[in-house]
Parts: structure tokens; C-alpha cells; sequence
């Protein structure tokens, strides 16, 4: 489903009056939710598993810089679909030449990379990220309703806003965490690694991968990072409910609850509301 406008403009709405109820100006509100930078992705049913694509590219490489293996990316995944929509008895004529005679070493290269990067490093941070909230607010980061009710519930008990900005790579809380799981995976990350690589390279598309991983977890024939990330793409009317959800996290829990500074993060919207 694609909500409109409005409806995108009003989670920003609601969340500003619940906590200007609470001592956060509009203004200061704004500042804190205002992304580093913005991407439009297309909702028509015809262009999903293009938007399916550009999600992956953006969570594998959310650097700017890193455009052209976006870019790379969203052809090699374009060109498996052409490949996969042959194999499938579709009309080689209806196809894009240069998707179709596109060599699969070349296509499982990219597929690999990215995937790799993904599981690697964004569900990794996605899972960190988790176990941060549990242990500042004593419940899991997938849990936007008690998320808000933990934050400022009726009586003024739990959370405080306040109004210091942390630095998202230093508090104790993610120190602690990092150095934690670091330990889980059984010495193949050293903390230092796991600090830069998997969790300060995330924080721009942290909320992105947060989604993937919710929607990554549901049950899906078969196994394995790869093939659940194919499957996603092959079936893509998951998208749309899932930037949705992913907007309302980036303020949630990445913004107001993480402290993830503006300048750091990236948002995604539908291009039919632009």
C-alpha cells in the first residue's frame, strides 16, 4: 500500500506533539530528526523489485562516495531477475540485452559483495543495536509500541529527553555491547573492528537494516542470508509497510532513543509523494 503525503508528513506530526508533552520544543524536535540526506524510491508495483534493489545498495554501501557500486549492484540484481525470468520460460525478447548477457560470475560477485556486507556488517549492527535498547530501556528494538510507552510513559517515570547529544560510537552502553559481541563471534571481529566497521559504518541506514532484519527473520523456504535476500526480492510487497516502519524507527529508536546525530542519518521516502 502507498500512504500518502500527508500520512508520511503526520508520523512526524505525532511524534512531535508526544514529546513536545514532554518538554521538547518543535523546533528542537526538527533539528534532531532533520536526515543527513534523502533518497526517493518508486512504490509502483511495477518498479518494487527495482526499490528492492536500491534498499539493498543503500544498507550495503551508505556512503555517498559509494554510488557507483550502488549502481553496480542494482544492475547485477536486474540482471539475475532477467536471467531467473528466462530460465522461467519469459521471452528472451521482452528482456534487456545487457541484463541478460550479463556473465554470472560477474552477477554472483556482486551478489555475493553486497549480501556479504550486508549480514556482516548492517544485521550485525541491527542485532547490537538491539541489545543496546534492551539494556538502557529493558526491551527489544523491534518493539516501537512499548518504545514509546518505556520512553514517557503517563507518569512521568523511565526515560528522560535530554537535550546533550551523545556521540553514538562512544557511550559506555555501546562499548560495552560491541566489546560483548565481539566476544560471541569468537574472537573473528576485535572490538575495534566490530566499532568502526559494523557499527559507526552503519549508523547512516542503522533503522534500514533494523527492517531488513524483521523482515529477514520471518519464515522463508530454504536458508541461508542469500536466498532469504532473493526471496525478498522476488516477492517485493513487503517494501512499502517496511520504509514505513523504518521512517517511524530512524525517529524512535535511532534518533530519540540512540541519539544518532542528524548529520548521520539517511532517509528513504516514496517517490510518489515528492
Amino acid at each position: 500500500m502507498i500512504r500518502s503525503k500527508e500520512d508520511w508528513q503526520n508520523i512526524h506530526g505525532k511524534f512531535a506533539q508526544h514529546f513536545q508533552k514532554h518538554g521538547l520544543s518543535i523546533e528542537r524536535f526538527e533539528a534532531l530528526i532533520e536526515p543527513r540526506e534523502t533518497s526517493y524510491f518508486s512504490l509502483k508495483q511495477e518498479n518494487l523489485r527495482e526499490s528492492v534493489l536500491a534498499l539493498y545498495a543503500v544498507i550495503a554501501y551508505p556512503e555517498r562516495s559509494d554510488i557507483p557500486k550502488r549502481n553496480n549492484l542494482v544492475a547485477a540484481g536486474k540482471a539475475w531477475l532477467t536471467k531467473a525470468y528466462i530460465r522461467n520460460g519469459g521471452d528472451r525478447s521482452k528482456t534487456v540485452p545487457r541484463f541478460r548477457q550479463t556473465p554470472n560470475q560477474q552477477i554472483d560477485g556482486q551478489l555475493n559483495m553486497a549480501f556479504g556486507r550486508i549480514y556482516k556488517r548492517r544485521i550485525r549492527a541491527a542485532l547490537i543495536a538491539d541489545q543496546i535498547i534492551m539494556r538502557e530501556f529493558g526491551f527489544g528494538g523491534d518493539t516501537l509500541e512499548s518504545a514509546r510507552f518505556t520512553l514517557v510513559d503517563p507518569d512521568g517515570r523511565g526515560w528522560r529527553f535530554s537535550p546533550t547529544e551523545q556521540d553514538p560510537t562512544q557511550r559506555a552502553t555501546v562499548t560495552s555491547v560491541i566489546r560483548d559481541f565481539s566476544h560471541q563471534l569468537g574472537g573473528a571481529e576485535n572490538t575495534s573492528n566490530t566499532m568502526h566497521r559494523v557499527w559507526a559504518e552503519s549508523l547512516p541506514i542503522l533503522h534500514l537494516a533494523m527492517q531488513l532484519k524483521v523482515e529477514m527473520s520471518k519464515p522463508y523456504p530454504g536458508d541461508g542470508t542469500r536466498h532469504k535476500l532473493l526471496s525478498l526480492l522476488v516477492n517485493p510487497d513487503w517494501i512499502s509497510d517496511a520504509l514505513w516502519e523504518a521512517e517511524r524507527r530512524r525517529i524512535m529508536v535511532c534518533a530519540m532513543m540512540l541519539k544518532i546525530g542528524p548529520q548521520h542519518m539517511v532517509r528513504i521516502m516514496p517517490k510518489e509523494i515528492r
